[in-house]
């Protein structure tokens, strides 16, 4: 079983407008393609699956609930799941009496889908990897376990990727949509990146890697040719990518 919760701003507990029969932490969790996510023309910086999400972890559990208290509507709320999605019970409705907002989801994950008998240390390192994914991607302090997720700026994350010293780290915050950070690659695998737009990690890149590596390779080479016109003489700015 596997349990996230959050202290923010909880789930509003109300009836959706456009159907009333049902409750709004019901259509975000138990009923699919219920998203304002749609339309791929309209600019966003939000993440999101176009109304999948949490559901599709519901979906795959043997077990699935949420928990929300609304402030604002001074009332918790509670809800499961069972057998992947098949089953809803109905849900639970309580005064909230003071309570603090938060949002908890507790899941047994349907491991024979995945043909697993156990959670092997694999998936349970990549359990923890994203703990740490949304520690720098969101800002807000992450436990794991009950543990404090030691990463409190971008530059913090990138020092985990790379065996340099810290000095050899050129890193920017060029404002509240950018951060940049690039170090030297001494392994013999090529290029890599780490990359997130919009809080979502993009682990094969994309334009956004691109517009800054094609801005900065070029200006390597200018830079090298400037120390050595040999070195730099058939030089090109793909060769220093991969470094």
């Amino acid at each position: 079983e596997i349990k996230i919760c959050n202290d923010g701003r909880g789930i509003p507990v109300r009836k959706w407008a456009q159907d009333e029969s049902i409750y709004i932490p019901t259509l975000i969790f138990g009923k699919l393609l219920t998203s304002d996510n749609f339309n791929d023309d309209q600019k966003r910086i939000t993440g999101g699956r176009n109304g999948y999400g949490a559901k599709v972890t519901n979906i795959f559990s043997k077990k699935f609930t949420i928990e929300t208290c609304s402030k604002e509507f001074k009332k918790i709320f509670k809800q499961t799941w069972t057998n992947n999605m098949r089953d809803p019970q109905d849900a639970v409705i309580t005064k909230a009496e003071g309570s603090k907002e938060f949002t908890r989801i507790t899941f047994a994950p349907d491991l024979k889908r995945f043909q697993m008998d156990t959670l092997d240390d694999d998936h349970v390192a990549l359990f923890k990897r994203r703990a740490y994914d949304v520690a720098v991607s969101t800002g807000c302090k992450v436990t794991l376990n009950g543990q404090r997720i030691p990463v409190k700026t971008m530059k913090d994350y990138m020092l985990m990727y790379v065996d340099v010293d810290e000095k050899e780290v050129v890193y920017k915050k060029v404002n509240d949509r950018w951060e940049v950070g690039i170090a030297k690659n001494d392994h013999n695998n090529g290029f890599t990146q780490v990359s997130f737009v919009n809080s979502i990690l993009t682990s094969e890149g994309g334009k956004h890697v691109d517009y800054i590596t094609e801005q900065i390779c070029p200006k390597l080479v200018e830079q090298i040719k400037k120390k050595s016109k040999a070195a730099a003489e058939n030089l090109k700015p793909a060769q220093v990518k991969n470094h």
